[in-house]
């Protein structure tokens, strides 16, 4: 249970770092382009490609180690954030206030694809109930990771408008990238054990 609680923690606090930079940046967007068009194409990608990519996370999850498709979730979300912020020091000045700016688009897909990549995490945490947690504590456990998911949606969407009015997109993408590799750093010390691939009812363990 103890090693659940800490993957479980360390995925609230990654999901709510990835909410709360896609939920700035939606509204930056706006703010800099003055386009209503451009934030709801942001908004509808992210819901259409979510979707469309479960189906690709899932078979990661279903045919790897629950820990190995963490870490590649991790890796692969700080590697796009960290690109998206190159995108943005390199960038001509005033270039994101065009709604139709190639630099401004570069910067949005890859905080897209980073925080979509995120949700291998949210996908592989329910079967680690299945592993790490006794069978009769698993209606709390399972309740837990149904729990992270509203409390990173409901609390980010609020607090990103106001640190976005103080400090800017730059240092949230930055302190999504810091919290990504903190949580990068505790995940590769938590030992889940699955000697080989659990990924059905039949196989569980």
């Amino acid at each position: 249970m103890r090693t659940f609680y800490h993957i479980a923690s360390n995925t609230l606090l990654t999901t709510l770092a990835n909410f709360f930079l896609w939920f700035a940046l939606v509204f930056w967007v706006y703010l800099e382009t003055r386009s209503l068009l451009a934030s709801s194409i942001i908004a509808g990608a992210y819901m259409l490609i979510a979707t469309v990519s479960s189906f690709w996370f899932g078979g990661i999850v279903d045919h790897h180690k629950k820990k190995s498709a963490m870490l590649f979730s991790s890796v692969a979300t700080l590697g796009f954030f960290a690109a998206a912020s190159l995108i943005y020091l390199a960038a001509p000045a005033g270039i994101f206030k065009s709604a139709s700016s190639l630099w401004l688009w570069s910067f949005v897909c890859f905080i897209l694809i980073g925080v979509i990549m995120s949700n291998i995490r949210t996908i592989a945490l329910p079967i680690t109930v299945t592993i790490l947690v006794p069978e009769g504590e698993r209606d709390r456990a399972n309740g837990v990771s149904g729990m992270i998911m509203g409390l990173s949606s409901s609390g980010a969407g609020i607090a990103s408008g106001f640190a976005l009015a103080y400090l800017g997109i730059l240092a949230i993408v930055a302190a999504s990238i810091l919290i990504t590799i903190l949580a990068l750093i505790h995940l590769a010390f938590l030992t889940i054990p699955e000697d080989h691939v659990a990924h059905s009812d039949e196989n569980p363990k």
